[in-house]
């Protein structure tokens, strides 16, 4: 068993894709589904998905720990 999953996860690799996995709320665990086999597929329908997602999500810049420190809230308010 461990080598099929070894070589599932390697395929899946190869063919440029990775396992991500999240916790959701069970009422969206089904669009979560839903979207991710859209975007799996790679097709037109995929990349329009995409652009609307990254323009109506906000994108989360990550502070190295000298940033967050610099920050002019300062590391008490976080």
């Amino acid at each position: 068993m461990k080598e099929a999953l070894q070589v599932h996860r390697r395929r899946l690799a190869e063919n440029g894709m990775r396992r991500v996995e999240v916790c959701v709320r069970e009422a969206d665990a089904e669009l979560i589904r839903r979207i991710a086999r859209s975007l799996a597929a790679g097709d037109r329908s995929a990349h329009r998905l995409r652009e609307t997602i990254q323009s109506s999500v906000p994108q989360k810049t990550k502070l190295t720990f000298k940033e967050w420190l610099a920050t002019p809230s300062g590391p008490e308010e976080s």
